[in-house]
Parts: C-alpha cells; structure tokens; sequence
C-alpha cells in the first residue's frame, strides 16, 4: 500500500507528570534518567497518559471550521478542518499496522476561491497545568509547500 508524503503516523503520545506516587510497577523517570535539563525537584516524573492507535482519536475533539468562527482556522491557513466521520470517509484517518494515520486530503484539485484542503485539528479533551509529552512517531512529513503537522499544547 502506498501512502502520500504529507501524513503524519502516530505510535503513540506519551503524557509525562510530577507526582510523589511511587507505585510498583508504575513508570517513572528519575536520577540519572531525568530528562535532561530538567530540574530535581525530588519528584518523579510519573507517566499519567498514554495515547495510542486504540485511544487517541476517543480523547480528542476533531476542531472544524465552525468552532474558529470568522477565519475557520485560529492560524488563519487556507484549510478546512473536518470531523471525524468525514475523516474517516475520506481515509483522513485509520489505523495502519497498529499505528494511527492521520493525512491531508491530498487528491482534490483545489480553486483558489475555494475553501482550504480537508485535514485534520485535533484538540485533546484533557487539559494540563503541566507535563512532559513525548510523541513516538512513525513518520512525519518533509518539508512541502502547504505542510506544517502541528502539536499545540495549551495551558488548563
């Protein structure tokens, strides 16, 4: 099977957190394996989340068009965000060999007065004061015209 370049393919999203919880078997960095440049606070970081091909697309909203009233994108791109069932249709997203595929429509011919190409903006469900995220991926686009797979964190 072959796929377009401009696609992004997740294994998995890994959210790190401060916490004294010392549970058996739970993983967590600490000592010499603390990520570098980050302080001892005497926490561990304590893994909370883990978003994978099973989970990911339950814990996050598909952002469209209306929820960015008056530009249809808060970056102000020529896009057309959509949701989750048209994603699905048009093979936006699904999972490939146990990884998640989340793509761009990459067959339509579009004119310049229409409306942007379909993709995607996912916005967890979840929000965090704090973290460490680290994303386990496949593949990530090259440099193209128009590409620029994005990871938006923001503040709870």
């Amino acid at each position: 099977m072959t796929y377009p370049r401009s696609f992004l393919l997740v294994c998995s999203l890994f959210l790190w957190q401060h916490g004294t919880a010392k549970a058996a078997g739970q993983p967590r960095w600490s000592g010499r394996h603390r990520p570098r440049g980050v302080n001892d606070t005497g926490r561990d970081f304590v893994l909370t989340h883990e978003y994978n091909s099973s989970n990911l697309l339950d814990e996050f909203n598909f952002m469209t068009a209306a929820d960015y009233p008056g530009t249809g994108d808060p970056t102000k791109g020529f896009v057309n965000y959509v949701d989750a069932v048209t994603a699905k249709i048009e093979g936006l997203t699904k999972v490939v060999d146990g990884k998640l595929f989340l793509g761009v429509d990459n067959q339509t011919v579009l004119e310049t007065h229409m409306q942007g190409r379909n993709s995607l903006r996912l916005e967890s469900k979840k929000t965090w004061s704090s973290g460490l995220l680290i994303a386990d991926v496949a593949h990530m686009p090259g440099s193209e015209c128009g590409v620029w797979p994005a990871l938006y964190a923001r503040h709870s």
